[in-house]
């Protein structure tokens, strides 16, 4: 099985993995940069960090290889009525013109041969 494969298993199930709170470093750090500050959210998941600085004013850049992940990142989203732009990358594919002012990553998991 790929991780590819693994990850859309676990996101498929109903609710949200880590639930929908963000994590509390992350959350805790995003409210102390300026509104419409530029982050790129890695391995982002279900979106649930990528959402919470979306709702703190930040411009939102996420990735993850998770087409499940991203389909419940921008569909909470929606619902929070906040914008995100959510790639379908893995960390080796990912591209980007725009300089970010932070890098989000909490608890991402990579295989053997990537870390």
């Amino acid at each position: 099985m790929s991780q590819q494969e693994f990850w859309n298993s676990k996101f498929s199930r109903e609710g949200f993995l880590y639930g929908l709170k963000p994590n509390s470093f992350i959350a805790s750090k995003v409210k102390s940069f300026p509104k419409n500050a530029k982050i790129l959210c890695l391995g982002e998941g279900e979106g649930r960090n990528a959402v919470f600085a979306a709702q703190n004013g930040w411009d939102v850049t996420a990735f993850d290889f998770s087409e499940t992940g991203q389909k419940k990142a921008l569909s909470l989203a929606k619902k929070k009525e906040v914008k995100i732009n959510f790639q379908l990358a893995g960390v080796e594919e990912f591209t980007s013109e725009i300089q970010f002012d932070c890098l989000a990553l909490s608890y991402a998991h990579f295989p053997p041969n990537q870390t």
